[in-house]
């Protein structure tokens, strides 16, 4: 399989006024928030401040405002139909299994076009320049690439453009924060989430001295906003083979606060401050990812995967009053 991940240069300042409210209206939005939305953007003019001194005003002819909350969800709904487009031009999904399919990710701007062949791909390549064209959104080839997803080292490098530029192959992309390799075990990812763990470890304790904070509870809100946060990041995805690595890290944090050696017995650690497995809470993570599925009712597989859910909360909830 191949992953097409396209980075759009200047998305959200780049998008016309003129094709975003006829985006709009095809969605259905009502007249009243559509009005109120194209006053706002008719109005909407800005200064440059350089050196103490500020520019003429000037209006704003495109792109979405920056800095305000609304304009994510007008650049989503401004590609709510790149999936409806690539499909009427018969691009090839991958299949998940009898029910459903997939042609792409896409989570605002990041976007990763899937392929099952060289083939597919260029085809897919292709419809994607053609939707950028009609949508005027532009491509940064140097941050888009190809990677191959395979077992063993990844092997393809077939030459492949869009328009007359080359899109590169490599064999690890960063998507959402999260390092994706060809070989999609998760390793680079587990070793950068340890990573920023460790690193977020020696913000909190700093944090902690400045505020020369004594309170259990506040220190926990600190390690799990942090910490925990940057450990446990997307851990669903790549973090059930590698259980035992976070686990080490996660403990760091408990070990350096409390002046404790490395080889401090982490079992007994966790009970003397009542604290949940990792491995815990990425299982608790992972089971609530399939329970969230699609239509799990009416798949008798998910409805086993749903008890079983069940069930280990249960498990959980006992296991930490346990500690």
């Amino acid at each position: 399989m191949f992953g097409l991940f396209v980075d759009f240069k200047r998305a959200f300042d780049s998008v016309p006024h003129v094709l975003l409210w006829n985006k709009l209206f095809k969605a259905g939005i009502s007249p009243k928030i559509f009005r109120i939305l194209k006053i706002l953007y008719d109005q909407a003019i800005c200064q440059i401040r350089s050196g103490g001194m500020l520019s003429e005003k000037f209006e704003v002819t495109e792109g979405v405002l920056q800095g305000e909350i609304l304009s994510p969800l007008l650049f989503i709904l401004y590609l709510y139909d790149i999936v409806k487009y690539f499909r009427e031009k018969k691009a090839k999904s991958i299949q998940i299994n009898s029910n459903y399919d997939m042609i792409m990710l896409l989570y605002a701007d990041d976007l990763v076009i899937l392929s099952d062949s060289i083939l597919n791909l260029r085809k897919n390549v292709n419809i994607l320049e053609e939707y950028c064209g009609t949508h005027k959104l532009n491509i940064n080839f140097s941050k888009t690439k190809i990677v191959h997803f395979k077992r063993g080292d990844p092997n393809e490098k077939t030459k492949i453009y869009c328009g007359n530029n080359l899109i590169e192959w490599t064999n690890e992309y960063e998507y959402l924060g999260v390092p994706i390799t060809g070989s999609a075990l998760g390793l680079s990812a587990a070793n950068a989430a340890c990573r920023k763990a460790r690193l977020a470890t020696g913000a909190a304790l700093s944090s902690l001295a400045g505020l020369k904070a004594r309170s259990w509870d506040g220190m926990l809100k600190i390690y799990k906003s942090c910490v925990q946060s940057s450990l446990l990041y997307a851990a669903p995805v790549w973090g059930l083979r590698y259980l035992e690595k976070l686990k080490q890290t996660h403990l760091m944090f408990f070990k350096r606060l409390l002046a404790l050696t490395y080889g401090t017995p982490s079992a007994e650690l966790r009970i003397e401050l009542n604290l949940a497995n990792s491995k815990l809470e990425v299982l608790k993570l992972s089971l609530n990812l399939v329970y969230q599925g699609p239509n799990e009712k009416s798949q008798s597989s998910l409805r086993r995967q749903s008890e079983t859910w069940h069930e280990f909360k249960t498990f959980g909830v006992l296991v930490e009053r346990s500690h």
